[in-house]
């Protein structure tokens, strides 16, 4: 009886044991399980977080591109820009070509106007000059034609 008793004890000290060691055991399952959870919830935050960062790189890019284009049209409008200014200039450096052509033309022409002046009056005072020497010699002839009619 003594033995069966030992037993017992034995019996309930082992239960006893059973009971704080499958305690201890869901104690440990439940901690294990809500860091599972907490692991498995920063994994799908992670994740989330690559992919609005790889959203964001994304748009990041196509600003990129996109500014990249239009600084290549600007670039581009630039040089036509630049090659219509030096195809303007040449042409205007061509006009003022023309232009001081004209110009020399022109002043060559008013100079020799202004010979053609000067030498139309003089011929014009030479005529005025003649006009009065014939004159004076008409006079003269007509005063020696009187003198010779009234010597018949």
């Amino acid at each position: 009886a003594e033995k069966d008793q030992e037993i017992q004890k034995a019996q309930a000290s082992i239960d006893l044991e059973r009971k704080k060691g499958e305690e201890a055991l869901g104690a440990y399952k439940k901690k294990a399980q809500q860091s599972l959870a907490l692991a498995n919830s920063r994994a799908a935050s992670a994740v989330q977080s690559k992919e609005e960062a790889e959203l964001e790189a994304r748009a990041a890019r196509t600003t990129a591109d996109s500014a990249m284009q239009r600084a290549m049209a600007a670039e581009s409008s630039g040089k036509q820009a630049l090659a219509e200014a030096k195809q303007y200039v040449e042409d205007m450096e061509k006009e003022v070509a023309k232009y001081n052509e004209v110009k020399t033309s022109l002043e060559q022409a008013i100079a020799e106007l202004e010979k053609v002046r000067a030498e139309s009056k003089k011929y014009q005072d030479s005529n005025e000059q003649l006009k009065c020497e014939l004159t004076s010699v008409s006079g003269r002839l007509e005063a020696e034609h009187v003198t010779v009619e009234d010597m018949k």
